[in-house]
């Protein structure tokens, strides 16, 4: 898992460049945004930021 300031954004940016997303943006109960796109190897990453 990779943090992140503003997940958000980075996830926007990512949807405006076509990457693909294999998890959407969501809420977890632990208190984190987060959202799973992959590497073009399918390497999976998961980028966060913590629920203010």
């Amino acid at each position: 898992m990779i943090e992140i300031d503003d997940v958000v954004a980075f996830h926007s940016r990512c949807e405006e460049k076509g990457l693909p997303i294999d998890k959407p943006l969501a809420d977890e109960p632990w208190g984190h945004r987060r959202f799973v796109l992959s590497d073009p190897d399918g390497l999976r990453l998961c980028f966060f930021s913590e629920i203010e």
